[in-house]
C-alpha cells in the first residue's frame, strides 16, 4: 500500500509541473511588458502590480489620484480657458541651438538632455490643471530627457490620440520643475507640480527634419554602440511644433510606476517622418526581440471626469469609446489552449492530491 501512495504522489507532482504555458514563460521575466495577451504583466494589468498606489504616495493627496489621473488619454471634448493660450508655452533659446546629445537606442529611443540647460515656461498650466498646487507664480521647467513611443507599424504607436486619431510615433519631452534637484527628487516628492511633459505627434510624410534623419542614420549604425549611446548633433526645437496650439490636462507617467504628477501638454500639430526613418525605429531591438512586436505604448486610460483644456482655434469633438479608436490585438489561439491545459492540469493536480490523502488513510 505504501508503494501505491508514493506512486500517486509522484503522478500528482508530475501532472502539476508538466505544462509551462506561454504566459508563464513571459511572466518569468519579472518585468512589465507591452504584450496585450499577457494577463499578468501586460499593460492592461500594470495598475495592479506596477502602478499601484504604493508607488504614488505624496503629501497632497497624490495617493488618491494614482488610479483616476492616469495617462495617456484621447484628448477630446476639450474646453477653452483664458489661461490656456499658445503664447504661454515658451521654450528657451537653447532649443533652437545646435547641441550634441547622447542618443540611446538599446530597446528604446532616448535623448539625454539632463546637462544641456534647456528650460521651458508654461504660464499657469500646472495650476489650471491642478488647483491644489499652491503657487502664484510661473514655474520654470528643466528638460531632463526626450524619448519616443511607437507601435507595430505605421498605423499605431502614439500613446495619446488627438480627437480619436492615432499616430505612428510620439515624442515626449520630459521636464522637471526647477524646484527639484532632478527627476528622481521630483518623483520622490509625490507632489502634483513635479513634472511637465510635452507630447509631439509624427505622421508618415515627406519633409522630415534633419534631426529625425540624423537619428535615423544612427539607428542604422553599429548596434554595439547603442547601449552607451551615440552622439547626435541637432536642434531639439525642430522636433517640437507648438504653432497649431495644444491640449493640456493633469495626468501621469505612461510607464511604471505611473506617478500621477504630470502636467501634460499635447501639441496639436503633426510633424512629418519618412517611412524609411520610421522603419528604423520599428527595427529597434530589446535583447533578441524587436520592440515593435508589441510596440511600446500604453493603452488609453479613462478620463475619469478630468477636464481637457485647449488653446483657441482648435475644434474639439465629443470623445469616442476606446474600443472604437484603439487598434486590435489578436491573442494567439495557443494562449487560450495553454491556459485551458493549465487549468486542467491544476484540476488534475487537485484530484490527485485528494487521491493521495485517501490512500494515505487506507495505508495506515
Amino acid at each position: 500500500m505504501h508503494r501505491i501512495v508514493i506512486l500517486a504522489a509522484c503522478v500528482a507532482a508530475s501532472v502539476v509541473q508538466a505544462v509551462p504555458t506561454t504566459s508563464q514563460s513571459r511572466r518569468a521575466s519579472g518585468d512589465y511588458n507591452y504584450d496585450r495577451c499577457d494577463h499578468v504583466k501586460g499593460p492592461d494589468h500594470w495598475s495592479a502590480e506596477f502602478c499601484g498606489a504604493r508607488h504614488n504616495v505624496g503629501a497632497h493627496g497624490v495617493l488618491e489620484l494614482s488610479k483616476t489621473r492616469q495617462s495617456p488619454i484621447d484628448v477630446c471634448n476639450a474646453k477653452d480657458h483664458s489661461g490656456v493660450t499658445s503664447s504661454v508655452l515658451q521654450p528657451s533659446s537653447g532649443y533652437n541651438m545646435t547641441k550634441t546629445y547622447k542618443f540611446k537606442m538599446d530597446g528604446q529611443a532616448y535623448i539625454d538632455a539632463s546637462d544641456d540647460g534647456l528650460t521651458l515656461t508654461a504660464g499657469m498650466l500646472a495650476q489650471i490643471n491642478r488647483p491644489a498646487i499652491n503657487h502664484d507664480g510661473t514655474f520654470t521647467w528643466n528638460l531632463a530627457q526626450a524619448h519616443f513611443h511607437w507601435g507595430r507599424g505605421k498605423d499605431e504607436g502614439s500613446e495619446h490620440y488627438i480627437e480619436g486619431k492615432r499616430y505612428p510615433l510620439e515624442l515626449h519631452f520630459v521636464h522637471v520643475n526647477s524646484k527639484y534637484a532632478d527627476i528622481n527628487a521630483a518623483l520622490a516628492s509625490g507632489e502634483e507640480d513635479a513634472l511637465l511633459v510635452v507630447g509631439q505627434m509624427f505622421k508618415v510624410g515627406s519633409g522630415e527634419s534633419a534631426e529625425l534623419a540624423a537619428m535615423g542614420s544612427k539607428l542604422s549604425s553599429d548596434r554595439r554602440a547603442a547601449h552607451g549611446g551615440v552622439d547626435v548633433n541637432m536642434k531639439l526645437g525642430k522636433l517640437m511644433d507648438p504653432t497649431a496650439g495644444f491640449y493640456t490636462y493633469p495626468g501621469s507617467l505612461t510607464t511604471p510606476t505611473c506617478n500621477p504628477v504630470v502636467t501634460w501638454v499635447v501639441l496639436a500639430s503633426e510633424l512629418p517622418i519618412a517611412e524609411t526613418t520610421l522603419n528604423k525605429f520599428l527595427n529597434i531591438k530589446k535583447g533578441n526581440n524587436t520592440v515593435s512586436e508589441f510596440g511600446n505604448y500604453r493603452p488609453l486610460q479613462a478620463h475619469n471626469g478630468r477636464t481637457v483644456y485647449k488653446t483657441a482655434g482648435i475644434t474639439s469633438v465629443a470623445c469616442k469609446s476606446a474600443a472604437d479608436v484603439e487598434p486590435t490585438f489578436e491573442c494567439p489561439v495557443e494562449e487560450e489552449a495553454s491556459g485551458a491545459v493549465s487549468t486542467v492540469a491544476s484540476l488534475t493536480g487537485s484530484f490527485m492530491a485528494m487521491a493521495v490523502a485517501i490512500l494515505a488513510v487506507f495505508a495506515y
